[in-house]
């Protein structure tokens, strides 16, 4: 069974920084909508993980593009807050 979600780059918004920051933004999950895997993500499902990541207990994510792991990161995370939107984050390369 492949456990492994894709996200197409029409399914997603980034915004990235101008000058010689290596920066970019955006929202990494969004609350609401059923995915090919008939999954919904709701408001509140990553409160625990950012909870622990601001009292120290947990790092900050890696960023991989489509959740590859074992390849190499497309940055770290800087910031990840829970939006009314959905899961934004800002990450640096």
């Amino acid at each position: 069974m492949n456990l492994i979600k894709n996200v197409t780059l029409s399914q997603s918004e980034l915004k990235f920084s101008r000058g010689d920051a290596k920066t970019f933004s955006g929202y990494a999950s969004v609350f609401g909508g059923v995915d090919s895997y008939n999954d919904t993500i709701v408001k509140g499902a990553y409160s625990d993980v950012i909870e622990k990541i601001n009292s120290g207990e947990t790092r900050m994510p890696k960023m991989f593009i489509n959740h590859k792991s074992w390849e190499i990161p497309v940055g770290k995370c800087t910031r990840i807050v829970e939006h009314v939107k959905g899961l934004y984050v800002e990450s640096s390369s």
